[in-house]
Order: C-alpha cells, then sequence, then structure tokens
C-alpha cells in the first residue's frame, strides 16, 4: 500500500487513467483486503478469489471518478478516460465496463455461493440487488452527463463498492 501510495503521488501514476485507476486502485485494494482478511480470520481459497475479484473490479470500474471533473483534469494535464477517448465515447466504454462488471461479479457470487453452500434466499436478493446497482451506474453514465449527476454516480459507486465488500458476510 505505502509503494502504491509513493508511485501515485510521487512518481506521476496520477498522470494517466491506467496507473491512477487500473494498477492504483486495484493494488491498493489488494493491499488493504488483503491485510484485512489475514485481520480477521484465516483466509481461504475462496477469499482469495473474492479478494482478486473485487481488487480487479475496482481498478476496472474506477475510471468513474473521471467525470466528476473532466476540465479540471485537462487543465492539470492528467490523462483520464474522458480526455484520452472524449467524454461521450468514454461515456459508452464504462457503461460496457459496468454491464460487463454485472456478469463478472454474478459469476464470482454464484462460484463461492456454490462452493460455501449459502442459502439461495438471501443470495438471490443480495445478487440482484447487486446487479441492479450496476446496471443503474451504467445507465446513469449514458443519461445523466453532468458534473453533479457525475458526482451522484460515483457516490453509487462507493456505495456498490460497501455493498460488495458486505456480501463477503453471506460468502463466508
Amino acid at each position: 500500500w505505502v509503494l502504491v501510495t509513493y508511485k501515485l503521488n510521487a512518481r506521476g501514476w496520477d498522470r494517466h487513467w491506467f496507473t491512477k485507476n487500473f494498477v492504483s486502485m486495484g493494488l491498493g485494494t489488494v493491499a488493504q483486503l488483503g491485510a484485512a482478511w489475514a485481520i480477521v480470520g484465516e483466509p481461504c481459497t475462496g477469499s482469495y478469489i473474492y479478494v482478486f475479484a473485487i481488487s480487479f473490479w475496482v481498478g476496472v470500474t474506477s475510471s468513474t471518478q473521471d467525470f466528476r471533473d473532466i476540465k479540471g483534469d485537462a487543465l492539470s494535464g492528467r490523462a483520464t478516460i474522458p480526455i484520452v477517448f472524449g467524454e461521450y465515447q468514454s461515456r459508452k466504454i464504462m457503461a460496457i465496463v459496468w454491464y460487463t462488471m454485472a456478469l463478472f461479479m454474478t459469476v464470482i457470487f454464484l462460484l463461492l455461493a456454490y462452493d460455501n453452500g449459502i442459502g439461495p434466499w438471501a443470495f438471490a436478493v443480495d445478487l440482484i440487488l447487486i446487479i441492479i446497482w450496476h446496471l443503474t451506474i451504467a445507465q446513469r453514465l449514458r443519461w445523466f452527463n453532468t458534473a453533479k449527476n457525475d458526482r451522484i454516480t460515483y457516490l453509487a459507486h462507493s456505495y456498490l463498492y460497501c455493498m460488495l465488500l458486505a456480501s463477503s458476510f453471506l460468502l463466508f
């Protein structure tokens, strides 16, 4: 975590969308969740899968934050997805990312639930909520494209992250 923070803040990883979001956010999440899991209990194969799945999810979806201040990022010289690919095209790209991540997390949940014998009702409710959140965020990126709405969309992203973390109680 310290190395990622150093690279992000002192070595320019914050200047490009790939190193800022995918690499830094993904590796940072592995570091934090891995340490947290080790504190609360003995990691198992399923927990490793879950930590890496959520970390990949964070890395891939974190570019959602870059729609909140495109002008400020351009002025500071950052190469975010909306700046590199254009705002309209980036919203389409990120919507596809969100649809794909809905499928990805569904597969992860199904594999872990099957492996751990989770009750069908609790699992179904959780999975449906997660799918709805993913699809809602994808649609918000496409339809609600003001800075104010993008801040709300990013809050929805943050809430979904918390929901994914809380879902580990169902899966393990």
